[in-house]
């Protein structure tokens, strides 16, 4: 890995906790964040389905030029450190990890970049957070390392029913009844196809309440160093 800048890839599912995944990873390797969501479109121009229902989990709901343009503006110059945020996401949770693994985490770290800099100079991470990146094989190809979190149906239903609403451009959206079965995860498995199969070179992570936060975070830390190497 000789790029000045790092893109990794971290996709799945809404609810799949690619926020929670994005926030740990940044905080760790004092990167930044990229968010798809800041790519939507406004809410009138989001598609909708023949019976009128508003569809805000295609591609046609968000903006892919923008957002491709400035994943390779971002592989090109870097953020300078500087995240760029939707409004729905998750928070962390520090007891999600114990201090005895964050610490082990962090050390490992920090002496992987210190490597780094030595061998190849500094870098910066960028981490892009986004659930409709790994159906356009130009936005894959900006990744370095495509993470994706692999989870399955009753985990993902459980996790969706619990958020009340989404914050939207031009206002606030409850889902309609059924939108999870309707919407949600068919077009989960029709645009992240490549990736649930664990094609390359896309690196898939199971995510389920069963394996919980800190396991799925030591997972992608041991790839993203392995990149750094």
């Amino acid at each position: 890995m000789d790029s000045n800048v790092v893109l990794v890839g971290v996709g799945g599912p809404t609810c799949g906790g690619k926020s929670t995944l994005s926030e740990w990873l940044a905080r760790l390797f004092e990167g930044s964040i990229l968010h798809q969501d800041k790519f939507y479109k406004s809410d009138s121009a989001v598609p909708t389905l023949p019976d009128g229902t508003q569809d805000w989990d295609c591609p046609g709901s968000i903006d892919m030029n923008a957002f491709l343009n400035r994943l390779r503006d971002v592989k090109r110059h870097g953020t300078g450190g500087s995240s760029e945020l939707g409004d729905n996401r998750a928070t962390i949770n520090e007891s999600d990890i114990s201090a005895e693994v964050l610490l082990q985490l962090k050390n490992r770290v920090h002496e992987a970049k210190a490597k780094r800099a030595v061998d190849r100079g500094s870098l910066e991470i960028i981490f892009v957070d986004g659930f409709l990146m790994y159906d356009d094989d130009n936005i894959v190809g900006t990744f370095d390392l495509p993470l994706f979190l692999k989870a399955d149906y009753d985990t993902l239903m459980r996790r969706r029913k619990a958020r009340a609403g989404y914050i939207t451009l031009e206002g606030y959206w409850v889902e309609p009844e059924g939108y999870f079965d309707k919407v949600v995860y068919p077009n989960y498995l029709k645009y992240n196809n490549k990736a649930i199969d664990g094609n390359e070179p896309f690196v898939v992570i199971e995510t389920t309440d069963q394996i919980g936060i800190e396991r799925m975070v030591v997972t992608a830390v041991e790839h993203v160093l392995k990149l750094l190497r």
